[in-house]
């Protein structure tokens, strides 16, 4: 419960600094819907993560009401609608469901039972620029937090796709 606590609180600290809070997000019905991944250049990308898990780099997910979770990836660029996406993920098969827990965590969990992750989740509270673009209010930020280093080792900016 403490790497939790200090998740949520690394996770919105960002915006303490900025004098702007940040949203948690606290029912899955805010998540709900497709979305993309927003796409860093390398360099930013470095500066961010230190670890790179899923290294494809143009990436979609469509948390669906049922706690389903899918997901989609290509080396090449696309500009995908929700209704385009749900149809490229409606012929492959469910691999991972997810739920939104107390404290502003997203657990995502492999319907096989081997991976199972918990996510500091929260809206970015206002626009900013950053990597010569401007990432938008109510993009979802989500991090991977790493107890033995006790920091986020991952970040996933994602912007809702229409």
């Amino acid at each position: 419960m403490k790497s939790i606590f200090l998740l949520l609180l690394v996770l919105l600290s960002n915006a303490a600094s900025a004098q702007v809070q940040n949203t948690p997000v606290t029912d899955a019905k805010e998540i709900i819907g497709c979305w993309e991944r927003v796409d860093f250049s390398d360099e930013a990308k470095k500066m961010m993560n230190e670890i790179e898990p899923w290294p494809i780099r143009y990436q979609w997910f469509c948390f669906e009401s049922d706690g389903m979770l899918s997901t989609y990836a290509s080396s090449k660029p696309a500009n995908l609608t929700a209704a385009k996406l749900r149809d490229l993920l409606k012929s492959l098969p469910k691999t991972f469901s997810y739920s939104v827990l107390p404290q502003s965590i997203i657990k995502t969990e492999a319907l096989s039972g081997k991976e199972t992750l918990h996510w500091g989740a929260a809206f970015l509270g206002t626009s900013r620029a950053f990597d010569q673009k401007v990432i938008e209010k109510g993009t979802l930020i989500m991090s991977l937090f790493d107890q033995k280093k006790n920091k986020p080792v991952y970040w996933r900016y994602l912007k809702r796709v229409q």
